[in-house]
């Protein structure tokens, strides 16, 4: 039967802020799959698991890029701790109104957070799982390659799930939150990237770009309401305006070249390439 590569999925995304808000949570995990009602499939917010590993299996998938987000206070940044509107957020996100209340925090760490879900999705794939497919119940693995050798080695074991790490949003490279965006410490910030690059598995990419402001490089408009004032509120309580037009800037181009491995950071470790998407048209020109 033929397989897939998926070169971006969120496997994490759901498990991980589950996890963090308890972790005896059965849905804190990447292994967990709720299927979709018929309501829920014609539903535009997912109250289901889209990408746990066993619907990626059960779909054929073979190689799955799993994007690391911690997620961004952006998302949050507008509503207040009260509990009315930590409970519209919840329903908003499916998050659990404690880790929301964690991601509002003023000690709210990209960086820590980013080690946090790498080690979550480390310690997700050590144990094998059964798992029902083609109407038979099979023992699957999920194994992340250092080499292009072992990805062929891998290939070739009908039982294995591929997984590669990537990052999504820049911010995530910085030892702050939002609040630090306009003036984070460039060198710390590279001593960052020097720890992720030294870990067993270093992302393959990083998508430098988000859905807001990092304090680097500008990012493209990314939601969008149905009319002028679904337009309106979502200008209101997710701003994405801030920064929206900038140009890459001299610190963007510095975390850029240290991921790369390229001119004064020539000699920088294993090279991270840069995944443009979310970039505004004007900052994925200038890097092309």
């Amino acid at each position: 039967m033929e397989k897939f590569a998926d070169i971006h999925v969120h496997s994490t995304l759901k498990p991980i802020n589950s996890y963090l808000s308890n972790p005896d949570r059965k849905n804190g995990s990447l292994w967990f799959q709720k299927s979709p009602t018929k309501r829920q499939r014609n539903n535009n917010i997912t109250k289901y698991t889209q990408s746990d590993f066993k619907t990626l299996i059960q779909g054929n998938v073979k190689i799955a890029f799993v994007s690391l987000y911690p997620i961004e206070q952006g998302w949050f940044a507008s509503k207040s701790t009260n509990f009315i509107v930590d409970f519209l957020a919840h329903i908003a996100t499916g998050f659990p109104i404690k880790r929301i209340n964690q991601i509002q925090s003023p000690k709210y760490n990209y960086f820590n957070e980013l080690q946090k879900e790498y080690n979550f999705l480390i310690n997700e794939i050590s144990t094998p799982h059964e798992i029902q497919c083609n109407g038979e119940t099979k023992l699957f693995s999920a194994k992340i390659p250092q080499y292009v050798e072992e990805i062929e080695s891998f290939l070739k074991e009908e039982n294995t799930l591929i997984v590669i790490p990537t990052i999504e949003g820049g911010n995530n490279l910085i030892s702050g939150n939002a609040n630090n965006i306009k003036n984070f410490d460039l060198n710390q910030t590279l001593r960052n990237i020097r720890v992720i690059k030294d870990l067993d598995f270093p992302p393959f990419f990083i998508t430098i770009a988000h859905h807001f402001f990092n304090g680097m490089t500008g990012h493209a408009k990314s939601l969008f309401g149905k009319n002028k004032f679904q337009n309106l509120i979502k200008n209101v309580l997710l701003n994405q305006l801030e920064g929206i037009s900038s140009k890459i800037n001299a610190i963007g181009w510095k975390v850029i070249k240290s991921l790369l491995s390229v001119d004064e950071f020539k000699y920088n470790g294993i090279r991270i390439l840069i995944d443009t998407k979310h970039l505004n048209a004007i900052s994925r020109i200038e890097y092309y």
